[in-house]
């Protein structure tokens, strides 16, 4: 298991895409950052300033820079052994309840309030 000794967030929008952050990661690098840990990186409602409103969880944001840009700036990260997170990394939790429970999405009743959750004891 990977532990990062020092972290630093990017917030990606269509202003500062992953060609921008390619280009600070030496600087971030020389800072003694370990680890980036970056806003949504999928395909995001047009003009989003945050990528929270994800539209495709298939597809890299092409307002970031796509695909080849993004694999450009995870290569740059690699090479300095740097690593890197974003939120969202496998199927958001709505889609995966649609797949199984139709439509709305909606919890059984005996687990609408978290009581059958594993980690229910450290929500009180």
């Amino acid at each position: 298991m990977r532990i990062p000794t020092a972290t630093y967030r990017l917030q990606f929008h269509k202003d500062f895409g992953f060609a921008q952050a390619t280009d600070i990661v030496e600087y971030l690098h020389e800072l003694g950052i370990s680890d980036i840990y970056a806003s949504p990186i999928f395909k995001a409602r047009a003009g989003s300033m945050h990528g929270y409103d994800v539209v495709d969880h298939s597809q890299i944001d092409p307002a970031l820079g796509g695909e080849e840009i993004f694999e450009a700036f995870t290569s740059a990260l690699k090479t300095r052994g740097m690593g890197f997170s974003h939120p969202h990394r496998g199927k958001p939790p709505l889609l995966r309840a649609r797949e199984t429970r139709g439509e709305s999405g909606r919890l059984p009743r005996e687990d609408r309030n978290g009581s059958a959750r594993r980690d229910s004891r450290h929500f009180g």
